[in-house]
């Protein structure tokens, strides 16, 4: 509903205003009232609601835009390990190493050693392998060791494992796999869910760690010019600090949950007793839908292939969800009214999902849940599993940031043609029709940031230059509905926000320099002057 206007409480004029209205309209100025916009038009056009107490930004020239939407994060464990771990450098395990060495020195005997964040570290060391616990032993005898080397690969040392129970007889659990050598003898590395059974064993986290880690993320999401972002939770202890934020009025950004109903501990069946469907919650925090994971990550060579990894002949990665389970929790959550966003990346998952929506809907009542594919249109995207997916009325949910941080590393376990054959068809996938999001799945080492995302939509390039499949480049117009309207749109919000209108939400964002003049290469280096939440500036550049 729109305000009673007799002044504006925020204007921002002498500017261009890049609306993202349905005609893609250019304006001078905006004005806002409460949390609410109610002009877009020229400088004439707000001067009269510009009062004694309005606040009045003179844009310069600048470029204002719809506030940013990340659909995909990791916000709570992003913040926790930047507050927990150490980093650990990429260039050889012998580097590593020698940080082990300094950590276990200033740290008390018997306590956890946690660092890492490296994605493709295999690829990226020297040696191009990964550490085994024996090598760890050597430099840090006295604690247990735990490197993460992104969110789907872990390697320990052998104090660990045994505070874990782990042994040449441990099985693997379902959903993970613990690597073992030529004597059955566990290597410290672990794959997917196998690294559960090391992590219960960390000091726990307390609420305030947690509330921390928001603070932290959100401040770093804020300056990026993100007003909403989607976070994976697992527990009701991630819950519970958005809720104590909001109720103290310091939530930073937008919260929209999709709340992990496989390998947590929470069960669907908990929701749906509850009667909760999606959107449960008000405009800042909200439970959007479920999450579940079916295959591996790349970024650990373990996302199912019909094919073995390229330089893993013996891999082909893992499935975490069987089949008769992924096709009951869409059944159940569809039934019940919450939405689905089911994680699949290599060409075997991709396929192991389409069927199971295929089968939970096929006689499912007809309700608009606006089911998701995380990291459907990076790898494997083809003309079929595209048409199936645009049949069956899910919405795909690319990763464009990782044409640049993971394609290096792909390039080496794809091999050549797999790694650029229906890699990311964004042109293809709007000529279909279909709607173009993407999400960062963002842990500390990668932060959300949309503009670097959108410049690497266009050039497409990976870290050492690298063109990933050219042809499927999009223009920044289509770039910038991404992490905007279109993201809007997979949260049931595009009537609220979004866009630049009257009658949306106030979030805007003020650039130092305009995305759509400056050389896609430079997109990144745009810096964020000011992001405006609900009609308030939330951030400002100094």
């Amino acid at each position: 509903m729109m305000p009673e206007v007799l002044s504006a409480d925020l204007v921002l004029r002498n500017g261009k205003i890049v609306t993202v209205d349905p005609d893609d309209t250019v304006a001078q100025a905006v004005a806002a009232k409460g949390n609410r916009i109610v002009v877009v038009g020229g400088d004439e056009d707000v001067s009269g609601l510009i009062g004694e107490e309005t606040e009045v930004i003179d844009l310069g020239g600048r470029t204002v835009i719809p506030g940013l939407t990340d659909p995909h994060l990791h916000m709570v464990g992003a913040g926790l390990s930047a507050l927990r771990e150490f980093r650990i450098p990429s260039t050889s395990i012998e580097d590593v190493f020698d940080v082990i060495r300094a950590k276990a020195a200033e740290t008390p005997k018997g306590e956890w050693l946690r660092g890492g964040n490296i994605r493709f570290a295999h690829v990226k060391f020297a040696e191009k392998r990964w550490p085994t616990r024996w090598e760890i032993d050597a430099v840090a005898p006295d604690h247990p060791v735990f490197l993460h080397f992104g969110p789907h690969i872990k390697v320990v040392n052998s104090r660990a494992l045994e505070l874990a129970g782990i042994t040449g007889e441990t099985p693997d659990p379902l959903g993970g796999h613990i690597v073992k050598d030529v004597n059955g003898e566990p290597t410290g590395v672990l794959r997917e869910a196998s690294s559960h059974l090391v992590t219960r064993f960390w000091s726990p986290y307390s609420q305030e760690d947690r509330l921390e880690a928001i603070r932290l993320e959100g401040r770093r999401c804020l300056e990026e010019g993100v007003t909403t972002v989607h976070d994976i939770v697992r527990s009701p202890e991630e819950i519970r600090p958005y809720q104590e934020l909001l109720a103290r009025g310091e939530l930073p950004l937008r919260v929209r949950l999709l709340v992990r109903v496989w390998e947590s501990r929470i069960e669907l069946g908990h929701l749906l007793a509850l009667g909760i469907q999606s959107n449960f919650g008000d405009g800042w925090l909200k439970i959007a839908g479920v999450k579940m994971s079916v295959g591996g990550g790349m970024s650990g060579s373990n996302a199912a292939l019909y094919e073995p990894y390229s330089d893993e002949p013996e891999n082909s990665g893992v499935i975490r969800i069987p089949y008769p389970d992924l096709v009951s929790l869409i059944s159940r959550a569809h039934e019940g009214g919450l939405q689905c966003a089911v994680h699949a990346m290599g060409d075997r998952d991709l396929d192991m999902v389409l069927d199971a929506f295929e089968e939970a809907l096929k006689t499912a009542p007809e309700r608009e849940l606006r089911h998701r594919m995380e990291h459907a249109g990076d790898w494997f995207f083809t003309p079929e599993r595209r048409r199936r997916l645009r049949g069956l009325g899910l919405i795909a949910m690319p990763n464009i940031n990782f044409i640049g941080s993971f394609g290096d590393g792909v390039h080496v376990t794809l091999g050549p043609v797999r790694s650029q054959e229906h890699a990311f068809p964004l042109k293809s996938m709007h000529e279909e029709g279909m709607l173009l999001v993407s999400g960062s799945d963002g842990p500390n080492l990668e932060p959300s940031a949309p503009l670097r995302d959108m410049g690497t939509a266009i050039l497409r390039r990976t870290e050492r230059g690298i063109e990933v499949n050219p042809p499927e480049a999009i223009p920044v117009t289509e770039a910038l509905k991404m992490f905007t309207i279109n993201a809007a749109y997979l949260e049931f919000e595009e009537d609220v926000k979004g866009s630049i209108e009257p009658g949306k939400l106030a979030d805007l964002v003020v650039l130092s320099e305009d995305p759509f003049t400056v050389p896609p290469e430079r997109l990144r280096e745009i810096k964020v002057d000011t992001t405006i939440i609900d009609g308030k500036i939330a951030y400002t550049r100094t």
